[in-house]
């Protein structure tokens, strides 16, 4: 009786109330999502080398974002985009600098409002791990990342 009933306690398991919010899910299904994030086959390489992705599902509220995990080693930058609607990052492990200087770390969440813009890279240290919800995606260059985009 005292394992059923004992806390969830995974590497990530700090961070399920904060998922289970973004995502619009229970705290239940956000720590199997974090437990996740050591399962290799989850991961899938993104359009953009190095970075690696991990879909995840969420409720109704987020039907309409890109919604995942996302990895990037040290010393790695993402590249220069704009946000076509709300984005919330949750940093789940690393770090990361933005092109406006800020650093955040795990546990912070960083809100970017659409038509916002910026750059970061990943800071020295263990890789970057974070969770992404963004309403309506992201543009790249001249490519688009959205919720209907295949194989993203």
């Amino acid at each position: 009786r005292l394992l059923g009933a004992a806390r969830h306690e995974g590497r990530f398991a700090r961070f399920a109330a904060q998922v289970a919010e973004l995502l619009d899910i229970d705290e239940g299904k956000a720590n199997a999502l974090l437990d996740g994030i050591a399962v290799p086959d989850n991961w899938y390489d993104s359009p953009i080398e190095p970075i690696r992705l991990y879909d995840l599902e969420g409720g109704p509220k987020v039907q309409a974002a890109i919604r995942g995990f996302v990895s990037m080693p040290a010393g790695s930058a993402f590249p220069e985009h704009e946000h076509l609607g709300t984005e919330h990052v949750l940093v789940v492990q690393g770090s990361f600098e933005d092109s406006s200087g800020a650093v955040h770390h795990p546990g912070d969440v960083v809100r970017m409002e659409g038509g916002t813009s910026h750059a970061f890279t990943v800071r020295p240290g263990p890789d970057l791990v974070y969770m992404f919800v963004g309403q309506g995606g992201v543009k790249i260059g001249d490519m688009v990342f959205g919720p209907d985009t295949p194989d993203l």
